[in-house]
């Protein structure tokens, strides 16, 4: 009860700020849903650079953003006039964002489209009624030249995972590509590396890992707060979907140096 006041005390202040500012931003209780506030903006800012860098996203082409929140990705391609000109289409378990991103977004470019789907996830949405290991994405197949994906399997379960990748197989067309971000691992290290217990400026004891074979966690009742892969059963289950793994882009989530991003990135294509 305490935390609803003071979120929306914190939205009123907020909003009357970035009005002045900023039009078109969500109010900070949507924000901060995502992940820390001070990455909302430059995260996307970040990470579009890679999908045309690395990727070669072209600005005509067809888009799926994977866990899209409030549209924050499809905010910066709007925020620069003439850079996209294709379609893009999100999907996301939290509807007050669909809800904003709908309102704000595509009343004003249709060919931006957001949905609401209703996936049971113990972090994200514990009253969902859908299962994420037998969801079909709501798109026909071949649709995509280009998916994406930014923290979201690092809240997906093995079964949930091997599903979303066997459905981005599905809807990329022929030498469509994905990019997709994950918490790597080699090995079973009792907890998080030094360089990560640093970066986390954790107070008390060090953070530690519950492993199984496939995955480990750090919250046994909570797995899906943080769930990391070890890298030979990811590399098993790209090939289990048909996917061709291109590069892995190793994070500074839990590396000293030689780091492109936090997390790690991996990119991979549909076959012919």
């Amino acid at each position: 009860m305490i935390i609803g006041i003071k979120r929306k005390v914190i939205d009123l202040f907020d909003s009357v700020y970035f009005k002045l500012n900023r039009l078109n931003i969500p109010p900070y209780s949507l924000r901060v849903h995502v992940g820390p506030i001070e990455e909302y903006g430059r995260l996307p800012q970040e990470y579009i650079a890679y999908f045309k860098l690395l990727c070669g996203l072209k600005m005509t082409e067809t888009i799926l953003d994977i866990g899209c929140g409030t549209g924050r990705f499809a905010s910066e391609l709007i925020s620069s006039p003439n850079f996209f000109r294709g379609e893009y289409y999100g999907f996301d378990v939290h509807k007050k964002a669909i809800d904003w991103a709908t309102k704000k977004i595509t009343t004003h470019h249709r060919k931006f489209q957001f949905e609401f789907v209703d996936l049971w996830n113990g972090h994200y949405n514990p009253k969902g009624k859908l299962k994420a290991s037998a969801f079909s994405f709501p798109y026909e197949d071949a649709k995509f030249d280009f998916v994406f994906a930014m923290s979201v399997f690092t809240h997906l379960l093995p079964k949930d995972t091997e599903n979303y990748l066997r459905q981005i197989n599905r809807i990329l067309k022929p030498k469509g590509k994905a990019l997709l971000t994950f918490l790597l691992l080699n090995g079973y290290p009792k907890t998080l590396s030094e360089i990560a217990q640093k970066r986390k400026h954790r107070k008390g004891g060090p953070i530690k890992w519950q492993h199984n074979d496939i995955y480990s966690i750090r919250y046994p009742d909570r797995p899906e707060v943080t769930i990391a892969y070890q890298e030979s059963e990811l590399k098993r289950m790209i090939v289990k979907s048909n996917l061709q793994l291109e590069k892995t882009f190793y994070g500074a989530w839990n590396k000293a140096e030689d780091y492109l991003s936090y997390q790690d990135i991996i990119i991979v294509h549909k076959k012919l």
